[in-house]
């Protein structure tokens, strides 16, 4: 295995990209219509479904990566329910500040569709956790080392794949 590229080599740049994606989202949800792109702002009304926006897909889509990806971040059991519950709070936030952002309106639909993200988020995340066993820790307690890096640990030396 080339040196430099298990996962656990990279916590701060795993974070970094967490919370970048977490500040660019919520600059999206908060910003006055006229702050939007002309692309974004043309885009978000499509329908996808009679009662399925792209906006409102965009929303359950965001939160379900940002929630995925929390199931890379180096924290044990208690720091990623800590992230989870951020993310639940945040839908909660953005839809509430949005009732006082001109031309934007909070709404209880999206508070919904944000949990259905993060909800789709939690599954995902479990079954990639379950296939690969790199998420099975006490409380408390971050992955090890080798059981992240995927090349050390086991007994054979055999790497399980992400």
């Amino acid at each position: 295995m080339i040196s430099g590229t298990g996962p656990q080599r990279a916590p701060g740049l795993r974070w970094t990209v967490w919370v970048a994606a977490l500040v660019v989202y919520t600059y999206l949800l908060l910003a006055p219509d006229p702050w939007l792109p002309t692309w974004l702002r043309t885009t978000v009304g499509h329908k996808v479904t009679t009662d399925l926006s792209v906006g409102k897909f965009a929303h359950g889509v965001m939160y379900g990566a940002l929630t995925l990806w929390t199931f890379m971040l180096p924290v044990g059991r208690f720091g990623w329910l800590i992230c989870v519950l951020i993310l639940s709070l945040h839908g909660f936030g953005t839809e509430f500040v949005q009732l006082y952002v001109p031309g934007r309106h909070g709404r209880w639909q999206d508070v919904g569709i944000d949990h259905v993200g993060i909800a789709l988020g939690l599954m995902l995340g479990g079954v990639g956790c379950w296939l690969t066993g790199r998420c099975c820790r006490p409380a408390g307690q971050m992955p090890a080392a080798s059981q992240m890096d995927g090349d050390a640990g086991h007994e054979n030396g055999d790497a399980r794949p992400l």
